[in-house]
């Protein structure tokens, strides 16, 4: 776990809880046939036709040991459903982390930076925009006092989910949006991370400061099945940290905030979490200044408005976690009470109407 000072990383927080995701279980139509990939790096394309919705229908999940998952997003930008009709099992590790300039599948994107300040005028001024997702980070606002360009840029704050999505530390940074506060529970409907708030700009003497963009947010992956479900691999859904405000010597953008982690859901008859899993939903660093080495060392020069941490979502008739595991969310276990597998999914819980269940193409690839 990271426990550097400032970070917005806490230690797994545990709630025993109704089992209040019960009702919104997923079933499988089995479509999608058995999973079970070889070790090594595999895509699964929510992008091809059919998977508009980004669920995917198997009979049972297999991720061995060495096997590493990741998805490419669908047009809608939605979470990802992974169901199976009998066990799943993940040994090896499947993510849905904010990359390249883009949220996890599901998640919100990072607000952009503003350039020009409030009294610039004309096309030349753009003020910051907030981040997407349902708690994403507050825009630093564009610097002027009075009408007098005298004040840095302000930070953005970091996305929010579980936890706050915080402000600049004043320590480090003067000008800050507030912090943005925390989502009471999982999102429902179910969704990834929230986007950090983008830096204000101002200028210098004609000279364009421009703030820097918020973070992605983290991606959302559900599995459901009425069996079992065991998790002794990876499980990531990371925010991406915030962009830097341009600095010269006559001063400074704001720093963009940070993404949060995105959200893991799992429903099932029992779910095992053992000691050698790594849940990760961390929201990211908030962002630097252009004239320093962020990339060396972010714990050094962020500007601490950071992204909140992801929810590590548990819904079973019995939950088995181990204590060695090394979880970074916050976490909410809700014991269902027997009979096992039909208090999940018994008729009239939400499931995949027939209108729904995709009749393959032949030939069409299969994920993975």
């Amino acid at each position: 776990m990271n426990t550097a000072p400032g970070r917005n990383c806490l230690a797994a927080l545990f709630y025993l809880l109704a089992p209040v995701g019960a009702s919104a279980a997923l079933v499988s139509d089995g479509s999608d046939g058995a999973y079970a990939p070889g070790a090594g790096a595999h895509v699964i394309d929510l992008s091809l036709p059919g998977r508009e919705d980004g669920i995917l229908n198997f009979t049972s999940i297999d991720i061995p040991l060495g096997a590493s998952i990741t998805f490419k997003r669908n047009a809608a930008n939605t979470p990802v459903f992974m169901l199976a009709q009998m066990d799943i099992n993940v040994l090896g590790a499947i993510t849905v982390s904010a990359s390249g300039n883009l949220a996890g599948p599901g998640g919100g994107e990072g607000g952009a930076g503003g350039f020009g300040d409030a009294g610039c005028g004309g096309v030349d001024c753009h003020p910051a925009a907030a981040g997407g997702g349902l708690a994403g980070g507050n825009a630093g606002p564009n610097a002027t006092v009075g009408g007098i360009k005298s004040t840095p840029g302000y930070a953005g704050s970091g996305g929010a989910m579980a936890t706050p999505g915080l402000a600049a530390d004043p320590g480090r940074f003067s000008h800050s949006a507030e912090e943005k506060p925390a989502l009471a529970n999982l999102p429902a409907p179910f969704a990834g991370g929230s986007g950090g708030g983008g830096g204000g700009g101002w200028m210098y003497f004609g000279v364009e400061l421009g703030g820097g963009s918020g973070g992605d947010g983290g991606g959302a992956l559900y599995l459901a099945t009425p069996g079992n479900i065991t998790v002794g691999g990876t499980l990531r859904a990371n925010g991406a940290n915030g962009g830097w405000g341009f600095t010269n010597i006559g001063g400074t953008g704001g720093p963009g905030g940070g993404g949060s982690g995105g959200n893991f859901q799992l429903v099932g008859n029992a779910i095992s979490v053992l000691d050698t899993a790594v849940v990760e939903a961390i929201g990211g660093w908030g962002g630097c200044l252009s004239t320093e080495p962020c990339d060396r060392d972010r714990a050094l020069y962020s500007k601490l408005n950071n992204g909140g941490l992801g929810f590590f979502d548990l819904t079973g008739r019995s939950i088995d976690l181990s204590p060695a595991a090394s979880i970074e969310a916050v976490t909410a276990v809700h014991v269902v009470p027997l009979p096992p597998a039909a208090a999940l999914f018994a008729a009239g819980l939400l499931s995949i109407a027939p209108a729904r269940r995709r009749m393959r193409r032949a030939g069409q690839p299969h994920p993975g």
